[in-house]
C-alpha cells in the first residue's frame, strides 16, 4: 500500500473502517520515503533468510491462526489484541517471505473449523495448490 493509498482510504467519507484499522492507516500515512526504503530492505533480508531455511521441495505446515475465529459479537479491542496480533505472527511469514500460502479447514474444535496453512517455496505456487487439492479431498 502506498502512502497516497492509505491517505485516500482515510479520507473515505463512508468511514467504513473499524477504529483499529483507521489508527493503523493514520500511522501508515506518516511513513516517510526513507522509512519505507528501510522497511523494504529489511523485508528483502527476511525473504533471503526464509529461502535459506526452507528446502526447495519442502512445505512448511503451521496453524493458520493460533485459535478458532472470534464469535460474532466479540468486542473489537479483544479481537485486536487476542486474535489479530497473534494471528499476524503466523500469517506474516508467507507475506514477508514472498511465499505462496494456502489454508485448509483441516480440523474442528467445538464444532468450528481450524485452519492448517501450507507455505511453499518461491515459485512453487502450482505444486502447493496441487498438494492442497490432494490433502483437501480428505477434509
Amino acid at each position: 500500500m502506498t502512502i497516497e493509498h492509505a491517505q485516500a482510504l482515510l479520507d473515505d467519507p463512508l468511514g467504513a473502517f473499524c477504529r483499529h484499522t483507521h489508527v493503523a492507516l493514520r500511522g501508515a500515512a506518516t511513513v516517510t520515503p526513507e522509512q519505507a526504503a528501510t522497511a523494504r530492505h529489511k523485508r528483502e533480508q527476511i525473504m533471503v533468510h526464509l529461502q535459506e531455511l526452507i528446502a526447495a521441495d519442502a512445505v512448511l505446515c503451521l496453524p493458520t491462526s493460533p485459535r478458532i475465529a472470534p464469535f460474532k459479537n466479540t468486542a473489537a479491542d479483544l479481537i485486536e489484541v487476542t486474535y489479530r496480533h497473534q494471528a499476524m505472527c503466523l500469517l506474516c511469514i508467507a507475506g514477508l517471505g514472498g511465499l505462496p500460502q494456502v489454508s485448509l479447514p483441516f480440523a474442528m474444535l467445538d464444532g468450528l473449523p481450524l485452519g492448517l496453512s501450507l507455505v511453499g517455496t518461491r515459485r512453487a505456487d502450482t505444486a502447493l495448490l496441487e498438494l492442497a487439492r490432494v490433502l483437501g479431498s480428505d477434509v
